[in-house]
């Protein structure tokens, strides 16, 4: 396995690699020797560029996709929730399988990265329940303003995606992701649910859904029983469903799907990472931990791709100041803020558009060195979250980290 050398901070020896046998988990879960995806053809990258989307037959195995249901569900608080994959052990070495890689790698290109946002979710419903549908696009961050959406026209895809893995089959049943060909390069600043056609991707368990961010998309997408390849646009499953519920094919009482994004390294991908990162509902508890304990053993295969570590950074920063007493931090701190530094020296980022992680290049620094690159970090991240509650006129989502003396 390729090593990563890590500075000395601080006077703590932190290797985000250090090899743990302990921490290996069941390999039989990920294991890419079971099924290999064979790489993804010209007409197959065609049809992504040209549509925005991309599904895959047979990923994995039918034992997978129960053992990634089973471990998913014995997490606790996955319940109508997501949660990381980093902090579901037995989940993690997903993020690394050869075969979402591959994917990544194929469609992205060389530069392909990984920036953590990786999540299981799972939705319980009473029958009859469903959440409706709503037509969006998730690409965010512009040049001018880091929340707000990319409208423009784009001539090639916008170089984030994501790859979902949905555990039910939404080919005989709804609840599946209904999306809007082409929709991706075009401009999506005003729009009109009647100007585009819809797509309900027939995707069954086993299979891989790869799609630009940038695609208008909708979820839960409702199947007619006598027309069930003919998509409707969401405010007309809405409305027919409301009066009548029985026109459509069932919805399953439980819904799970695990959602891995991955970013080509150039500016637009920089601005939507950094988006994502700085929304305050965006926090991912747990995620600084897991790399400061060596998480990334269990999944070697990531030396394969770029990883950008913004998500980390800000939890990172709060466990530094959850470790402050009286005005000092505390020896279990001083650990995290060693940790900080490292993941600041990790990570580079693709523009110049809102920076935010600060130089860190010595091999170590004072505590007063280091307190200072922490406290540029919360000047930067409060800017942004100002920036943030005012454009949705929310202040609470407004993070108000405080600077340490």
């Amino acid at each position: 396995m390729q090593r990563h050398p890590i500075p000395a901070i601080l006077g703590l020896e932190i290797d985000l690699r250090l090899a743990d046998s302990e921490k290996l988990v069941e390999r039989v879960l990920c294991d890419s020797s079971l099924k290999k995806i064979e790489m993804i053809t010209q007409r197959e990258l065609d049809v992504f560029k040209r549509d925005g989307f991309l599904l895959l037959k047979n990923v994995f195995s039918a034992e997978e996709m129960s053992a990634f249901s089973h471990k998913g569900r014995s997490h606790p608080g996955t319940n109508n929730a997501g949660t990381s994959l980093a902090l579901i052990p037995e989940l993690a070495p997903l993020i690394g399988d050869d075969r979402i890689l591959t994917m990544a790698k194929e469609i992205l290109g060389p530069s392909a990265s990984f920036f953590f946002e990786a999540n299981y979710i799972h939705y319980a419903f009473n029958p009859g329940g469903r959440i409706k549908g709503h037509l969006h696009h998730d690409g965010k961050g512009t040049p001018d303003h880091l929340f707000n959406r990319l409208h423009q026209t784009f001539s090639e895809p916008y170089p984030v995606m994501r790859i979902g893995v949905y555990m039910q089959d939404t080919a005989s049943q709804s609840g599946g992701l209904k999306v809007c060909p082409g929709s991706h390069l075009q401009d999506t600043s005003t729009f009109s649910e009647g100007q585009f056609s819809f797509f309900d991707i027939p995707s069954e368990p086993g299979d891989a859904v790869c799609f630009c961010l940038r695609t208008l998309h909708s979820p839960f997408a409702l199947r007619r029983r006598h027309a069930p390849d003919n998509a409707l646009a969401p405010w007309e499953e809405n409305s027919l469903y409301a009066s009548q519920p029985d026109t459509f094919l069932p919805i399953p009482e439980q819904r799970e799907s695990i959602f891995i994004d991955f970013a080509e390294a150039q500016p637009l991908s920089d601005l939507h990472i950094k988006s994502r990162a700085m929304h305050a509902g965006n926090k991912k508890p747990g995620l600084s931990n897991f790399l400061k304990d060596g998480g990334l053993d269990t999944i070697p295969a990531l030396d394969s791709v770029g990883l950008r570590f913004d998500f980390a950074i800000i939890d990172a920063m709060r466990e530094v100041i959850n470790h402050v007493l009286d005005g000092k931090i505390q020896r279990s701190g001083l650990e995290h803020l060693n940790h900080l530094m490292v993941l600041c020296n990790r990570n580079a980022e693709y523009s110049g558009y809102f920076p935010f992680t600060p130089t860190v290049e010595k091999r170590s620094y004072s505590v007063s060195e280091s307190i200072n690159v922490l406290n540029q970090l919360i000047k930067r991240n409060q800017s942004y979250s100002e920036m943030l509650a005012t454009r949705n006129g929310d202040p609470h989502m407004e993070e108000n980290f405080r600077p340490i003396k």
